[in-house]
């Protein structure tokens, strides 16, 4: 059975905690049906960005089922999409599916929130299934990761200029935990060469918000004279 829905982080929330919290009420009520008794399934929750630097824009599908509306273009993400649990299909195809760069299989469980990343490149393309093990919620404070997901880098480093939190030594495919910083309305990002501490890119006058839970990536290649597909930062709020 497939079924996913495109659905914003809030209304997912609300979705999941009342899925969660009836599902033994509606199993028992579902029982005593004679002709339909199948308990309602849990689900959990997936959000998909796309770190693929060469690729046009995409299809994604989960379970079979086509998630977006229009092609996902590099360094953007769909918001998070209920699925069912267990071993899903997951199918990546260029726009109208004309060609397909993935096709595999990712196993989900319970109550969970995830980010499924794109990777490497369009010949190799590939998926990065992170747990977003978030912070408690703070309303005095923004919760911020940071993901390495430029396929020919170093390890790297982000800072916020102006905050000591760090956030160091990722290599490619690796994330931080959340942590919590100060809210800014005007942050200026900056990625460094772990190795050699040189600047590789700045994102000024970035908001980040209290209360905000935001993944920030490093997304592109090192090695390009294509300036679309060159080394940046990206900043996408949950």
């Amino acid at each position: 059975m497939n079924n996913t829905k495109n659905i914003g982080m809030k209304t997912l929330r609300k979705n999941l905690f009342f899925a969660f919290l009836t599902l033994s009420t509606i199993t028992i009520f579902y029982s005593c049906k004679k002709y339909d008794n199948q308990p309602l399934q849990p689900i959990c929750a997936v959000s998909v960005f796309n770190a693929l630097p060469d690729a046009t824009p995409l299809d994604f599908y989960l379970g079979g089922k086509k998630v977006n509306i229009e092609g996902l273009p590099f360094g953007n993400k769909l918001n998070y999409v209920e699925a069912f649990l267990g071993k899903r299909m997951v199918k990546v195809t260029t726009a109208n599916a004309s060609a397909t760069l993935i096709d595999k299989e990712v196993d989900l469980s319970e109550s969970v929130y995830y980010s499924l990343f794109l990777v490497n490149q369009s010949q190799t393309a590939d998926v990065l299934l992170l747990k977003d093990a978030f912070l408690e919620r703070n309303t005095e404070k923004a919760q911020v990761r940071f993901i390495n997901l430029s396929p020919d880098a170093p390890s790297y480093n982000l800072e916020i200029q102006g905050d000591t939190t760090t956030f160091s030594d990722r290599a490619f495919k690796t994330a931080t935990p959340f942590k919590y910083i100060t809210d800014n309305a005007k942050a200026t990002l900056l990625l460094k060469d772990k190795a050699t501490g040189q600047v590789l890119s700045t994102l000024p006058d970035v908001e980040l918000k209290k209360g905000f839970v935001y993944s920030v990536w490093a997304k592109g290649l090192n090695a390009t004279t294509v300036d679309t597909q060159k080394i940046s930062l990206k900043v996408s709020a949950h």
